[in-house]
């Protein structure tokens, strides 16, 4: 376990376990305490290495991980061993950390003793040195740990998200709604109708009082409506 395990109380993650904690800063050092001398036969093994090679090995941390895994499956077949992948950090891009993961991932599911312990949940914003967790948020990391050890299966892989980019904010703008002036309908030109019925569609004319004589043409007076319709976009 490197620094990031220094507040996760191994006792209280397993409480009904025999549980030891073994400083591990680099894959180097894990390499080193993987043996019966140190470990005695174990029926788990958690595995959390890698992050302090970023600086000297880069990419090729995957490999370095990788290498642990396949040490501690040949040196302890019977365990079930947890391999913990690295956790965001803000001095590394996050394309890197992921392509890593990816690697590990990939790889070790060639290993039939070796689970996978991803930190879905685990983000830059629970960080306080752009490297380490805030104290706060170790039992999270202890809950991936577990979890994955519990049920001896990997957990779901993820892609870490670092903090938004200056060019990649956005400005939201609200969406302004456009109202169509209103129209008026054209209503085609009715056709004459005969004397005494009203037009097709029209109310009924109301009976007016007789003026005397009618015009000699008597035509048929046609109504003509016009209407708005109004709408919003």
């Amino acid at each position: 376990m490197d620094s990031n395990g220094k507040f996760l109380n191994h006792r209280e993650v397993f409480p009904r376990h025999s549980v030891g904690k073994f400083w591990c800063p680099h894959t180097d050092k894990a390499l080193q305490l993987l043996c019966h001398t140190h470990l005695g036969d174990p029926d788990n093994i958690i595995i959390h290495t890698g992050t302090n090679d970023l600086r000297y090995k880069g990419e090729k941390v995957a490999e370095a991980v990788v290498k642990v895994a396949r040490k501690a499956h040949r040196e302890f077949p019977r365990a079930n061993i947890t391999i913990s992948t690295l956790l965001p950090r803000t001095d590394f891009p996050c394309d890197l950390i992921n392509k890593i993961n990816r690697k590990i991932t990939t790889d070790c599911a060639m290993l039939t003793n070796v689970n996978i312990a991803h930190h879905p949940t685990l983000t830059h914003e629970h960080l306080h040195d752009h490297v380490h967790l805030v104290r706060d948020s170790v039992w999270i990391f202890a809950e991936d740990l577990r979890g994955a050890t519990a049920s001896g299966e990997p957990s779901a892989p993820h892609l870490i998200r670092g903090p938004p980019q200056p060019h990649e904010a956005r400005r939201h703008t609200p969406h302004q709604r456009r109202e169509r002036r209103a129209q008026p309908t054209r209503t085609p030109p009715s056709r004459a109708q005969p004397s005494g019925s009203p037009p097709s569609g029209a109310p009924p004319s109301r009976a007016q009082p007789d003026t005397g004589a009618r015009s000699q043409d008597n035509m048929a007076s046609n109504a003509h409506y016009t209407g708005a319709q109004h709408g919003t976009a």
